[in-house]
């Protein structure tokens, strides 16, 4: 991955400020009232060019106009994300946190750009990376991004030269929140749990949010054992968000986050189901906190009109035959194919 850096020219006010200050100090002598002016707003310019801020895009991509491809992402995910103020005031507050904002182009073919965004957490704290797949397009040296769950997502996604036929079908159906195929429960996912097939392994936490305890939706649950591999729940388009995150999105209205890994593997497109994603680990280089070697798995989802592109609740859908209930790490799996019911930490079996 090529990396893309800027740096800023010497700031031709410094002499002029080192004067001021000379002008201002013998005003004080003759005891003249001086006004104090209060904290200067963060600067909204330049944005990319902070220090909290990378631009990075994949190998052997090449995009014209990467400079104001990436400062028209970072200003859409400031919109979205470090709390109220001008975009400056917001990466600031990212700043203070220890928060960076990586924006990072996957594919480009022609006027049209494709990747991911993601503002990394707090270290050392129940927190986790916040991250948005995007599309965009350049016209007349204009771009304009559509993140996820954006109206304008669905349709770039039917649009977009970045992408082939199968692609295009899996984030439209993603995008319009089409349902699970025929045949299958309204609450089925399709989905095989994110280890490998066949084999068991340990559902050491039950529904509970992203970020961890209290957050809302219960989106997640964190898994250990088995071989110790992390397996792509079902087909779909991946995106490396960050070191140790990879989503995937599918075709079925919904996509699903991993986080913790070590060995990840660099998949951005289109894979299949069980494919391997990288171990089960402790990586918190995107920032939260992680107690022994595990994965941290959710889902997201476009079925609900008012929670387009975000994360929702484990309780009422399932997976690979099983039910999954609870909230705040406590539940219950039901497998649906025997009535056996095991309480979390529960020893589950990956059909």
């Amino acid at each position: 991955m090529s990396s893309i850096r800027h740096s800023s020219a010497p700031d031709p006010a410094h002499s002029r400020g080192a004067r001021l200050a000379l002008v201002v100090g013998a005003l004080a002598a003759l005891g003249v009232p001086l006004l104090v002016a209060g904290p200067a707003a963060a600067d909204d310019t330049d944005l990319i060019d902070r220090e909290n801020v990378s631009l990075r895009t994949e190998d052997a991509v090449t995009v014209p106009g990467a400079e104001a491809l990436g400062e028209e992402v970072l200003a859409q995910v400031l919109e979205r994300t470090g709390g109220a103020g001008t975009p400056g005031e917001r990466l600031e507050r990212l700043a203070g946190q220890g928060s960076d904002v990586q924006v990072r182009v996957s594919a480009a073919t022609g006027d049209w750009a494709e990747g991911v965004s993601v503002v990394t957490a707090q270290a050392g704290v129940d927190a986790m990376p916040e991250a948005w797949v995007y599309l965009a397009r350049q016209v007349d040296g204009r771009w304009t991004v559509a993140l996820e769950g954006d109206p304008q997502f669905a349709d770039f996604a039917t649009e977009s030269a970045t992408l082939d036929d199968e692609a295009r079908d899996t984030l439209s159906g993603y995008a319009r929140g089409a349902r699970v195929p025929a045949g299958t429960t309204s609450t089925d996912l399709g989905m095989q749990f994110p280890v490998k097939k066949g084999t068991w392994f340990n559902l050491t936490g039950g529904p509970h949010g992203w970020s961890g305890s209290g957050a809302e939706p219960q989106s997640s649950i964190d898994l250990s054992g088995s071989d110790g591999t992390v397996r792509s729940a079902r087909g779909g388009r991946a995106y490396v968000v960050c070191s140790g995150m990879t989503r995937v999105i599918h075709n079925n209205g919904f996509s699903t986050d991993y986080y913790h890994m070590w060995n990840q593997k660099n998949l951005n497109g289109g894979i299949g189901q069980d494919v391997v994603l990288g171990t089960q680990g402790t990586n918190v280089t995107c920032g939260g906190i992680a107690r022994g070697a595990h994965l941290h798995f959710a889902i997201r989802s476009y079925s609900d009109p008012n929670a387009a592109g975000k994360y929702v609740d484990w309780n009422g859908y399932r997976i690979n035959n099983h039910e999954i209930t609870g909230g705040n790490y406590s539940g219950k799996t039901v497998d649906v194919t025997n009535g056996n019911v095991n309480y979390t930490p529960a020893r589950t079996y990956n059909y």
